[in-house]
């Protein structure tokens, strides 16, 4: 395990310890996240996508034609011992869906319309998991606003790629999971202690990704090789985020191996994806 990841797992300890060893309010929310792309990462197609026999198919840019998503997500939220100030544990697995329809015309129409061009494109996968801070403000009995800001890790996979000319398979792309830092703010309403929404601003950064291109001698003829590694691929992630929930859970008994639950399955994530976060 690396230095960076072993840093925040003690961290994490500690916290757990002294949250579960006081009586503090520790809540648990589940909720629904709906995600909106922003910048280059919502981009339908980049400035000057081409063909090369390196690259494939090239979108142009880090573009990552990602559109509308949806994800499940859990925060356990503690006071910290100043008024309206709590710390906060999160996670969230997000999907979005990807936007093939610029691409397809673009390259239909550099090989011509009379050629039929076919572009499926995988979904977008993230997993961040942060930690940070949320003030509390009471605006009106049973009715509170809030605001958030949290860094992390996340775990990511871009989407695989598949193009078919006429009857051939002219590229193959799959990409492995890897991991780089991230940083989340925003602002929300929590009502009745029950009822909670939010907008935020999540950041990824931009990760370089591996994986595996396979491409047609018949499109890419002078090729040296159908099957080629891909070494540091990169994209950027950027997305407004919903979050809602409707219900919390209060019971320190019940949150205290959940706590401990999250971070053996950062500790497994971690392992799988095994890259350095730093070089």
């Amino acid at each position: 395990m690396k230095y960076v990841t072993l840093i925040i797992l003690l961290l994490l300890f500690v916290l757990s310890s002294q949250l579960f060893a006081q009586e503090n309010d520790v809540s648990l929310i589940i909720n629904g996240n709906f995600s909106l792309p922003t910048g280059d990462y919502g981009r339908a197609i980049g400035d000057n996508p081409i063909m090369t026999r390196r690259a494939g198919f090239d979108f142009g840019g880090n573009v990552g034609l990602a559109s509308f998503g949806y994800g499940l997500g859990a925060e356990i939220i503690s006071p910290v011992g100043f008024s309206g100030l709590e710390w906060m544990l999160s996670s969230r697995f997000l999907l979005n869906s990807t936007n093939n329809k610029s691409v397809q015309q673009e390259f239909r129409h550099q090989l011509g319309d009379s050629v039929n061009v076919s572009i499926e494109l995988g979904n977008w996968i993230n997993i961040p998991i942060m930690t940070g801070l949320r003030y509390r403000y009471l605006l009106i009995p049973n009715l509170f606003l809030y605001g958030i800001v949290q860094g992390g890790i996340n775990i990511s996979k871009a989407p695989s790629l598949t193009v078919r000319v006429a009857q051939y398979t002219a590229e193959n792309t799959e990409f492995e999971f890897t991991r780089d830092f991230g940083f989340e703010v925003g602002f929300g309403v929590e009502l009745l202690n029950n009822f909670d929404i939010s907008v935020r601003y999540l950041s990824l950064n931009t990760p370089r990704y591996e994986g595996t291109r396979k491409l047609s001698e018949r499109l890419f003829p002078q090729i040296l090789s159908r099957e080629n590694a891909i070494l540091g691929e990169e994209r950027s992630i950027a997305m407004f985020l919903v979050p809602s929930a409707t219900s919390y859970f209060n019971d320190d008994e019940f949150l205290s191996p959940i706590f401990y639950v999250v971070i053996w399955i950062f500790c497994f994530i971690d392992r799988c994806t095994g890259r350095e976060l730093v070089p």
